[in-house]
């Protein structure tokens, strides 16, 4: 879209450079596509700084391992694998399950 703008705004200097546009013309055109490009310029900065907080965010929350579903082949868990990884299953009152893990790099499971 900017690269689209800035191509218009050229081609209103060199119409008004031929004369085919009025001075007036073409600063009234400048001027309008001056202010889209400068909210465009911010908009675009607002959304890098986001992507680059966003970026920082997953980076600080996730130090472990990147694994998909095929390179697991775990069709049980085994008691070693239990001794292994887990800490303490606790079961609460009200059934719901919590799993304390020995390993403290997280693994992240990638479809």
């Amino acid at each position: 879209m900017i690269t689209r703008i800035k191509d218009e705004l050229k081609n209103s200097f060199e119409a008004f450079a031929s004369g085919r546009i009025t001075k007036t013309e073409y600063l009234k055109f400048k001027s309008k596509t001056d202010a889209v490009l400068e909210d465009s310029g911010k908009k675009l900065s607002k959304l890098e700084t986001k992507l680059q907080d966003l970026l920082r965010e997953e980076a600080e929350s996730y130090n472990g391992l990147h694994v998909t579903k095929d390179m697991l082949k775990i069709d049980a868990l085994s008691k070693e694998l239990v001794e292994l990884l887990i800490d303490k299953i606790i079961v609460s009152q009200d059934k719901q399950i919590e799993i304390l893990w020995k390993i403290t790099p997280k693994l992240r499971v990638i479809n």
